[in-house]
């Protein structure tokens, strides 16, 4: 009887220590300007068409998937369209191929964008 509990806690223990665990990069987006913005968009992101659109001054979360990506270095990209005019910053850090921060705040401005990154204090 003990060695089919044994066996059984093994066999749970391989399939657990087999799966990946997903990397996920957090985003809230608050679209501070009086317009609608299309098509936002964060890199490094593995699934295609994951687009999201924001009301006039509405907030959203986005997640970003770095699940298998490559264990470099890098930054973020925001990419979106406001007034018909695509829109781009670079921000932020991730190191190997994994977010740093638990929680991106990122506030749409008309002529600018403010990211504010929040991390675990241990």
């Amino acid at each position: 009887m003990n060695t089919k509990i044994l066996g059984t806690v093994l066999l749970m223990l391989g399939c657990c220590c087999s799966c990946k665990d997903r990397v996920l990069a957090k985003f809230e987006i608050t679209n501070m300007t009086g317009d609608m913005i299309d098509s936002i968009y964060i890199l490094p992101d593995n699934r295609k068409d994951h687009f999201i659109q924001l009301r006039a001054n509405a907030k959203s979360t986005f997640t970003t998937d770095m699940t298998g990506l490559p264990k470099v270095d890098g930054s973020y990209q925001l990419l979106f369209k406001l007034k018909n005019r695509t829109r781009g910053k670079y921000f932020g850090y991730y190191t190997n191929g994994s977010p740093l921060e638990n929680l991106t705040r990122i506030y749409i401005y008309t002529d600018t964008v403010s990211i504010q990154q929040e991390y675990n204090n241990y």
